[in-house]
């Protein structure tokens, strides 16, 4: 059993990571945003809260690169040896010393939106343009992006805090003698922090944290609510959480819980909604080497640059050019890319990877065509997609074939086959029991999310949601040599080398 820590009233000093140069349009700096000591009292100032939020989560996305893309079988070191904390998530050998399993990022992040959540009643009563539809619009984009964040958390490591009010720097405690003091969390001992903390919760409890957010934001952000009174900015509006990213994000947590009926319902919303059709096939590089995405990613992290020598860390990560920021810490594993990319017609692989120079590149992050043409030096402004239609279809593919409907189920599968360029799947001659299928889901999920942080939680859900144990290590191990499969496959059946080791004293 993995231990939460449920948390009411502290906040250790969380550090976030510096991420490189990197500015995005989300920073609270530079938008005015609310600072620590300044009481929130109007509309804007909740606009500039919540902009603050995804600041946050900008800055994060590297690790969501490592922990859902370089610990699968598609993602391997680029730079060998460049990078000994990359490696160690390459060859899920990850310590608690590692710097990219620091979840603070995540935690400032919820520690915003506690604040935020605590703050919306106070300025409603200050500032009478808040009508219903606008306080519930930045309630639920507060439980919607704390949800986020816990489930990024629930699937990711051993133990981790829940914290669900508003937090504060100082801590005030008494002594032996009576006297109030206030310190500086960071100032506290282990044992002191261990004192303010509750006893641990179990996962489960964890779990439905996660889901009392998702339905509380369900329940209050609509489909296309008009920030401040007015339209969003490009830049803004697909940054910004709406009833279908709510609904994404509960038909993703509905898998994860087993509810296969809820999670096939949740999908509904979106695959109803012509915005977020799956896009025709020669339209999908658009996703990637837009400055903007296309309507059917669903929910994003973007950025924007006005400064010299700034860079987004997905392009740090991945280019293999050093004058434009590169560092190469991570490519393809060739062979097994190559082997899901076989049949002819598809569009994806050349907006996917490529290989220049006899190096193998991820494109997603770094490409401006489908061709060679690169982003600029320290100008990528490549998205981070939290959800696309896509998945969202394919998960309702997954969720149909649980609930014993492989109709349906191959339905959706061929529906963005078709779509991506490729033929449609026979009924009659494919094996349509309920494991091939899941297997045919998997691959596609693979081709169209490639290195999007999707990889390792889907396998991870087959093998302990689902109970396929076996999925995760074989699909893991292949990508290492031949002579340490064995091994790896032995390591990877252990389900406590699933998660990331994490000694939360070092992020405190």
């Amino acid at each position: 059993m993995r231990k939460h820590y449920y948390i009411i009233r502290f906040i250790a000093l969380i550090v976030c990571c510096v991420c490189s140069s990197c500015e995005d349009f989300f920073d609270p700096e530079n938008n005015d945003s609310v600072r620590e000591s300044d009481f929130p009292s109007s509309r804007e100032d909740l606009n500039a809260g919540a902009l603050g939020i995804y600041s946050v989560l900008s800055q994060e996305v590297h690790k969501f690169l490592l922990w859902g893309s370089a610990r699968a079988d598609l993602v391997t070191a680029g730079a060998e040896g460049k990078d000994p904390y990359i490696t160690e998530f390459v060859n899920n050998k990850v310590t608690d010393l590692n710097p990219y399993t620091n979840y603070a990022g995540l935690y400032k992040a919820i520690a915003r939106c506690n604040r935020q959540i605590e703050n919306i009643g106070e300025v409603a009563k200050i500032d009478f343009s808040l009508d219903d539809n606008a306080i519930n619009a930045y309630y639920g984009e507060a439980y919607y992006l704390r949800a986020l964040c816990y489930f990024y958390l629930v699937r990711t490591f051993k133990e981790f805090p829940i914290i669900t009010e508003d937090l504060t720097e100082d801590v005030a405690r008494v002594t032996e003698s009576g006297d109030t003091i206030h310190l500086k969390t960071i100032e506290l001992t282990a044992e002191e922090l261990r004192d303010i903390a509750m006893q641990p919760a179990n996962e489960q409890q964890a779990w439905q944290q996660v889901y009392s957010d998702t339905k509380k934001a369900m329940g209050m952000l609509r489909m296309d609510f008009k920030w401040n009174g007015s339209s969003l900015s490009n830049e803004e509006k697909f940054g910004r959480a709406n009833l279908s990213a709510a609904y994404a994000l509960a038909c993703d947590v509905a898998m994860w819980m087993g509810e296969y009926l809820k999670a096939s319902a949740y999908a509904d919303l979106i695959i109803k909604n012509s915005t977020y059709d799956v896009t025709s096939p020669g339209t999908w590089g658009n996703t990637f080497t837009s400055t903007y995405a296309a309507g059917h990613v669903v929910n994003l992290l973007g950025y924007n640059f006005d400064k010299s020598h700034e860079t987004n860390r997905l392009q740090e990560f991945t280019s293999n050019v050093a004058t434009d920021g590169g560092e190469y810490l991570l490519k393809p594993v060739k062979d097994i890319v190559d082997s899901l990319f076989i049949e002819s017609g598809d569009i994806r692989p050349n907006y996917t990877f490529k290989r220049i120079n006899k190096q193998d590149l991820i494109w997603k992050y770094i490409g401006q065509d489908g061709e060679t043409a690169m982003r600029d030096a320290y100008k990528s402004v490549a998205s981070w997609h939290i959800y696309r239609s896509a998945d969202i279809y394919l998960l309702k593919g997954m969720a149909e074939n649980r609930q014993g409907n492989p109709g349906g189920a191959l339905y959706f599968l061929n529906l963005l086959r078709s779509n991506r360029g490729l033929s449609q799947y026979d009924k009659a001659e494919i094996d349509m029991s309920v494991e091939n299928l899941e297997d045919l889901l998997l691959a596609e999920r693979a081709r169209e999310l490639a290195f999007e942080g999707k990889r390792w939680y889907d396998l991870l859900l087959v093998s302990k949601k689902i109970g396929r144990k076996d999925v995760l290590p074989s699909f893991v191990s292949k990508k290492y040599p031949k002579a340490e499969r064995a091994a790896m496959y032995n390591w990877l059946s252990d389900e406590n080398n699933w998660y990331l080791p994490v000694d939360p004293q070092r992020w405190e």
